[in-house]
């Protein structure tokens, strides 16, 4: 007993001393020399690594990395029929940290039908608890639909530039994040029965999303990311091969979600 006293006034005097001298423990990723605070310690420590979001833009450590896997549905607006279709998506999501301010991150999405994918370099940052990232991805995508008495053999590709704003605030049981993007389209085009049917965008601005998602820690090693996306689109992906040749700008509303693995 008289030990653990003993030891708890050395810790104390040890903490005074670092204090004065400006020597104390710092938060995380913070340089305003503050003590570290338990809570944020505790979410942004799991089982001893760092805990890391897809959406979050805070700084990943460098070497670390994880998949997660979910799905979306896009309630997309099918003009002709003047009905809300949904179309179900698989997610699959990649993120690693490459330095400490630098992460590669990477996204496919799939209906079967139609598929997407981009990837790129991302650079993030964060002052206390509040992050922010900016990302440069390239992608492509892909679409085909067949079916007898509605469609002819439809195929339609696209090569698109999507740069993205990111930012992000860690609460101590969770993170909430927003991300805005634009996806400019180098090239598109479809088929019809094998012959080129039309020119799709090109060398314009095509699609504009906001994204609101909460990811948070569930068990030990499980994270849980749960969103809503809106976008104000000429091609939305999931059904993009529809409208590539009405040019005409849709408000396509995404909900989706993912299991960090």
């Amino acid at each position: 007993m008289s030990q653990t006293k003993y030891d708890a006034k050395a810790l104390r005097s040890d903490d005074r001393q670092s204090r004065a001298s400006g020597r104390g423990t710092r938060k995380p990723g913070c340089d305003d020399g503050s003590p570290i605070d338990s809570t944020f310690l505790r979410t942004h420590t799991s089982a001893g690594s760092e805990v890391a979001y897809f959406y979050e833009p805070f700084p990943m450590e460098t070497g670390s990395s994880f998949f997660q896997v979910g799905a979306s549905v896009s309630l997309v607006p099918y003009a002709e029929a003047e009905q809300e279709i949904p179309m179900p998506g698989l997610d699959i999501q990649y993120k690693w940290g490459i330095y400490k301010n630098v992460s590669l991150a990477g996204s496919l999405s799939t209906s079967y039908f139609s598929n997407l994918f981009h990837s790129g370099i991302q650079w993030n940052a964060n002052v206390d608890r509040f992050s922010y990232g900016f990302a440069n991805h390239v992608g492509f995508a892909y679409g085909f639909m067949k079916r007898v008495n509605l469609f002819d053999n439809v195929e339609a590709y696209g090569l698109f530039y999507m740069p993205m704003l990111r930012i992000g605030y860690r609460f101590d049981d969770f993170s909430v994040s927003s991300s805005f993007v634009i996806s400019y389209v180098f090239k598109s085009n479809s088929y019809v029965n094998g012959l080129s049917a039309s020119v799709g965008p090109q060398n314009s601005i095509n699609d504009y999303y906001c994204t609101l998602v909460v990811e948070q820690p569930l068990l030990r090693n499980l994270h849980l990311s749960v969103g809503f996306s809106l976008g104000y689109a000429r091609t939305p992906y999931q059904s993009w091969m529809l409208y590539n040749t009405t040019d005409e700008w849709l408000f396509v509303p995404e909900f989706f979600f993912a299991v960090q693995l």
